[in-house]
């Protein structure tokens, strides 16, 4: 196949590790992003971080206990999803990655929230299916694309021939 684009589009962007490290980054930024918009939730993220982790902690355990086991349940998804990321982008423009980043962020929203949200208990999945879960699935894309922009940014300078006279 004959190209002249700049970019070696058989690369990934990122490594499996920077993707789960990114995700990581972008799940923390989530739970972040859906406190301060705790005004226009209900209930509030601690309270469905605590249900989810009832849904994987043992019977009976205690509300912090549910609270640090749906914590990491959430970060542990994400950095799944970080890892998925990373082993299907490839190396394009910026504006793609950030335009593919958001995309991921809005698919992961709707296969999370809207879909198998219908599977979790009634108040819990429609807190998932609303806006501000969006927003904070469009932020994680973001952190993705973010790294990913960076990353390819550098790599692009590391990869400049040498030019000899």
């Amino acid at each position: 196949m004959i190209s002249d684009s700049p970019y070696e589009s058989a690369e990934l962007v990122l490594t499996p590790w920077q993707g789960i490290a990114a995700a990581a980054g972008g799940g923390v930024l989530m739970l972040l992003l859906l406190q301060l918009l705790a005004l226009a939730t209900a209930p509030a993220p601690a309270d469905l971080l605590r249900q989810i982790g009832a849904l994987v902690a043992p019977a009976g355990a205690a509300a912090d206990v549910r609270l640090a086991a749906g914590a990491l349940l959430h970060l542990a998804i994400a950095m799944v999803l970080g890892l998925l990321y990373a082993l299907s982008q490839r190396l394009i423009p910026k504006r793609g990655l950030i335009g593919v980043s958001l995309l991921f962020g809005f698919v992961t929203w709707v296969v999370g929230s809207v879909i198998l949200g219908r599977l979790w208990p009634a108040p819990l999945g429609a807190a998932l299916r609303s806006w501000p879960w969006l927003a904070a699935h469009l932020a994680f894309g973001l952190v993705l694309g973010a790294v990913a922009v960076a990353q390819a940014r550098r790599r692009r300078t590391q990869k400049r021939p040498l030019v000899r006279d």
